[in-house]
């Protein structure tokens, strides 16, 4: 076998030296440079020079380790930067959880024991309906901006977390800078007094819901729902009488009923009909067709019933939630 000329073999140093080569080419390198004074000259020298290469100068080992401690200096600040985001989040909710609190106006949060406004001054009383909340303080709002104003008081509750040194139950006592324009008080969401009326939770609930049209099938559907349609009807479709005045809601009850559950679901029929004209403004009249053993029956009633029931235009509950009060404390809804 012929060997391998020098410069063969030279072409192969720079692999050699970077450990790239084979192990029979390796063989081969030392086999010739162990003959070839040379060549083992300037492979030695490549190998010194490689060496060089890799070992950094005193002012580049200088930087080198410059950059390193500023690496993990730069760690530790981003580290310390991180805990302490942490920390002043954590700070800031202990701070509302525990201090300042936070506003909650939903109803389900707390609940109204008392309010009482005599003269000229508003005497409340709520507690939180979580045991691990109290209400701390209250702010009172008489300009009524965020609830349209118009001689409303609105009073927002803030919520913290329990502590021994806070009662479940907070009282408030407001002297009103005009007590003859107040018309109404809402806590939260919550309309609790109006026109010189405590307003209970279900009457609140139910006056939200009034609106201008019944062609709104939505609205229509959220009042049927705070009264508990599916509840007293079962399954049933709307139809609606739209097309000219008077304008009617009709319900086909799914579910049969025997001539002995008549009365009972009949009362049902009633209350909703009357609590529904009195809080869409332009329903003229509800009817339900259902069947009783078997026969098909309609039953109607008038906007002119309601108000005869009443005893005053049953449309003022859509103005008024004392007039729906005394409308739903009539139809025993209160009770």
């Amino acid at each position: 076998m012929n060997k391998l000329s020098c410069n063969v073999i030279r072409d192969l140093f720079p692999s050699y030296i970077d450990k790239l080569t084979s192990d029979d080419s390796n063989s081969l390198i030392e086999s010739h440079v162990s003959e070839c004074t040379e060549c083992a000259k300037i492979l030695k020298d490549m190998q010194g020079d490689a060496e060089k290469a890799e070992a950094p100068s005193p002012k580049e080992k200088k930087e080198i380790d410059f950059l390193k401690k500023n690496k993990w200096r730069n760690r530790r600040i981003g580290l310390y930067c991180i805990l302490g985001t942490i920390l002043c989040v954590i700070l800031v909710l202990l701070v509302r959880a525990f201090g300042t609190g936070m506003q909650r106006l939903g109803s389900d949060n707390w609940y109204v024991e008392k309010i009482i406004v005599e003269n000229g001054v508003i005497h409340l009383k709520a507690t939180a309906t979580d045991s691990a909340s109290v209400i701390k303080k209250y702010y009172v709002d008489e300009t009524g901006a965020a609830i349209g104003g118009n001689g409303r008081v609105l009073i927002s509750p803030m919520i913290v977390l329990s502590s021994p040194f806070l009662s479940s139950s907070k009282e408030l006592t407001y002297e009103l800078s005009d007590p003859s324009n107040i018309k109404e008080i809402w806590f939260g969401t919550q309309l609790i007094w109006a026109n010189g009326q405590e307003i209970s939770p279900r009457v609140a609930t139910l006056y939200n819901e009034k609106h201008l049209y019944i062609g709104n099938m939505s609205s229509n559907a959220r009042l049927a729902q705070a009264l508990h349609a599916n509840e007293m009807f079962g399954t049933y479709e709307n139809k609606l009488e739209t097309e000219k005045e008077p304008y009617g809601w009709i319900l086909q009850l799914q579910t049969k009923m025997s001539e002995s559950e008549r009365d009972l679901r009949e009362g049902y029929m009633q209350s909703f009909a009357y609590v529904s004209l009195g809080l869409i403004d332009n329903l003229d009249h509800v009817s339900f067709e259902y069947t009783v053993d078997g026969k098909a029956t309609t039953k109607t009633f008038y906007a002119a019933d309601a108000t005869q029931f009443l005893g005053e235009n049953i449309k003022n509950c859509y103005e008024n939630p004392r007039v729906l009060s005394e409308l739903m404390n009539k139809l025993g809804l209160l009770q």
